[in-house]
């Protein structure tokens, strides 16, 4: 889903106000904990959004 820390590095588009080089062990650690975040936020976010169709499910009865 998001990229790794590895494709990152290697891919030729950036994300926009991420800091340059991203080498040391604490900027790997960083990107890491900003991915794990985004996949936690996708998560959340299907889920609401599961939650949110459930809701909408309607019921008819109709009575003879």
């Amino acid at each position: 889903m998001h990229r790794t820390f590895e494709e990152y590095k290697r891919s030729e588009t950036t994300i926009p106000d991420w800091p340059t080089g991203l080498q040391s062990k604490n900027d790997q650690s960083l990107f890491n904990a900003v991915m794990a975040d985004l996949e936690e936020i996708d998560r959340l976010k299907e889920a609401e959004l599961s939650e949110q169709k459930a809701k909408n499910v309607t019921v008819n009865i109709t009575f003879q």
